[in-house]
């Protein structure tokens, strides 16, 4: 598909499609839709955290505010297209250090979740990565770790499968140093996930530092990937392309992707590499200073679906909603959502 984008406009696409912005709000016809239908929906899903209602009064909702029902109503949501999701952490925090693996804030309750839903309709509707978030100490640490354990047997034994990994910490280390203790997490915990039946690896932003052996982190990096059984990279179109259209920033992004590839599976044959994140803001200013809107997020992501369904490559979009939390309508990181939510109900943004 040839797209031309221009900020704020998209030309050439199917007969009949308007797109009007109004202050950086982007509403696009129910036109333009995800070809979500034609993706292989054992290779793409959706990275996801709960945290999606809107601020009350200027105020942040708690994040241990969305209780088990909650999150199903959002994981039936995001079924509607995709069946594997990718999660961030257990909700781990010194004022829940002492409470039940589920009873921490409601990351905490996504594969649990996914697991009843699973166990009460008697087939799998969801498979899900188990993230392990980094902590600031090593007590608190331990605790992220073991209730991420605990989560997965809990779930695999509610319904076989729903957990198949636990990736550990998200775009964490930039250096060896950090590296190092990422690979001690995973090490540290092999045999505790093998004897559950469980892939260990990480996710990150860093991927690209294996290509070059005298980048900062390469002999962490390189250790990992011997020592995992997936790595997911993180990789987002480059500030040099997101202006010359979808197609180029797509290019871009796979080319990087089968570059990673090449070089990981010469370090360890047997490792999968995934994107754990990949994606295209609706509104608000992205990092890489691409241009916003609904018409560029459903381009974006309607062609990396595809293209990751026709090669069978593991694929996050990032993310399944939107999470307000994370800034206003100036900020893009909390505007990658397919969906957003109105007070408890949740809609596609095309």
């Amino acid at each position: 598909m040839a797209i031309n984008m221009v900020i704020g406009m998209i030309t050439n696409m199917v007969t009949g499609i308007s797109t009007a912005i109004n202050m950086g709000i982007n509403m696009v016809t129910s036109t333009l839709s995800c070809n979500c239908q034609n993706f292989n929906r054992d290779y793409v899903g959706v990275a996801f955290s709960p945290y999606t209602k809107q601020r009350v009064n200027g105020q942040i909702p708690w994040f241990n505010s969305y209780d088990i029902n909650d999150v199903k109503k959002q994981l039936l949501t995001i079924n509607s297209k995709f069946n594997r999701i990718s999660t961030y952490g257990m909700g781990t925090a010194g004022y829940n250090r002492q409470n039940d693996w589920d009873k921490a804030d409601s990351n905490c309750l996504i594969a649990k979740a996914a697991a009843e839903l699973n166990a009460d309709r008697n087939q799998k509707l969801f498979t899900v990565s188990q993230g392990v978030f980094q902590q600031s100490d090593a007590d608190l640490q331990r605790i992220e770790i073991d209730r991420a354990f605990k989560a997965a047997e809990y779930s695999n034994n509610k319904y076989r499968g729903t957990v198949e990994s636990i990736v550990f910490t998200n775009e964490y280390f930039t250096d060896d140093s950090k590296g190092w203790q990422v690979l001690n997490m995973i090490q540290s915990n092999k045999d505790r996930a093998r004897r559950l039946g469980l892939a260990v690896g990480t996710r990150t932003h860093v991927c690209g530092h294996i290509l070059d052996p005298k980048s900062a982190s390469y002999a962490s990096l390189e250790a990992i990937v011997k020592n995992s059984d997936i790595i997911m990279c993180n990789i987002y179109p480059a500030s040099d392309v997101v202006h010359s259209g979808i197609d180029r920033a797509i290019s871009a992004v796979t080319n990087f992707y089968w570059a990673l590839r090449d070089r990981f599976t010469k370090i360890n044959p047997q490792i999968k590499v995934a994107i754990g994140e990949s994606g295209w803001a609706s509104q608000g200013n992205m990092f890489n200073g691409a241009p916003t809107s609904v018409a560029n997020l459903v381009n974006y992501w309607n062609q990396l679906g595809d293209w990751a369904s026709r090669n069978n490559i593991l694929l996050y979009l990032f993310e399944a909603i939107d999470e307000p939390w994370k800034g206003d309508s100036n900020s893009a990181e909390s505007h990658f959502g397919w969906w957003y939510r109105e007070g408890d109900n949740f809609k596609a943004k095309s």
